[in-house]
């Protein structure tokens, strides 16, 4: 697929040296309606911002500048951690904003940690991709592992933050696709296809400050053997029971606003599938009345 979208670095008067903007992404609209209800349910948990037609741009603004308590309290920290990649917090970032356009800085990931330790919401920028093997009929989810940082032991979609260059040679990602990508490989071992109709949904944890950039709706195959990765593990669930792990166990509120919104948004990536005998917007509405949220509601 081709990707023309990339981080971009600004010149010393602040402003972006270039500005490429992918050709716009088709998929089933989803109406303002179905974002109202869907913030109407998760509430304080998710907010859903927009569906994008093109992918963001990524303005790199250097690194975040620390101060040197927070530096210590980072160094304690990464002793816990698996890996302490450079990750990006947003700049002031316009959510509501058409095209996208977010200017970040670098820093590790020990202090981010240390900063939420600290009641700090910062906006960590990340991606997360819900996939499907359409021949197989299946889902593919992330049971998070009992040690993760946030929701430990829930079920979740694949994803994780953003890690741009280092700014000292180190190579990182260009584009949030790229991060959404490896984040579900690293995750399930498997590759995702992320498709030209792959809706892009702009969300937002208020709790924790995070910015997602979700895709939903790409594609991949998954072999008889599937290994876990490190971070929890794979759980695939065919569509015929994709209603009753909606209602009966226990998820991660991002992970399964986001399953919502792809059914609403008609299962892209699954060429019109059919969920126990309902069409993907018809589950969608099944829950939704279940947990008695009046159409449209805002």
């Amino acid at each position: 697929m081709r990707r023309n979208v990339g981080t971009i670095n600004l010149t010393d008067s602040g402003s972006p040296t270039l500005l490429e903007m992918a050709e716009p992404r088709r998929f089933h609209g989803m109406r303002q309606s179905v974002i109202s209800e869907l913030n109407s349910l998760f509430r304080t948990s998710v907010y859903f911002h927009q569906i994008l037609e093109k992918e963001p741009v990524l303005v790199d603004a250097g690194n975040y500048v620390a101060d040197e308590s927070l530096i210590r309290e980072a160094r304690a920290i990464q002793s816990i951690l698996h890996t302490d990649d450079p990750h990006a917090v947003l700049i002031q970032p316009s959510l509501s904003a058409s095209p996208v356009i977010f200017r970040y800085r670098r820093l590790p990931f020990s202090q981010v940690i240390a900063l939420r330790n600290r009641g700090e919401k910062p906006n960590l920028l990340t991606a997360n991709l819900i996939a499907t093997d359409l021949e197989k009929q299946l889902i593919i989810l992330h049971h998070r592992s009992p040690k993760s940082h946030l929701y430990p032991d829930m079920l979740s979609i694949p994803g994780g933050g953003f890690c741009p260059p280092d700014g000292l040679g180190r190579s990182g990602e260009m584009h949030i696709t790229g991060t959404a990508s490896r984040e579900f490989n690293e995750e399930t071992r498997l590759t995702a296809h992320i498709r030209n109709d792959t809706a892009i949904v702009l969300t937002e944890e208020p709790e924790t400050g995070a910015v997602q950039f979700n895709f939903l709706g790409a594609t991949t195959q998954i072999p008889d053997n599937r290994n876990s990765g490190w971070e929890g593990d794979v759980m695939v669930i065919h569509f015929n029971a994709l209603y009753e792990t909606l209602v009966t166990r226990k998820w991660a509120p991002l992970g399964k606003s986001c399953v919502l919104a792809w059914l609403a948004l008609g299962a892209p990536g699954t060429e019109n599938a059919i969920f126990d005998g309902l069409t993907a917007d018809a589950l969608y509405r099944k829950y939704i009345n279940a947990m008695n949220i009046p159409e449209g509601s805002g």
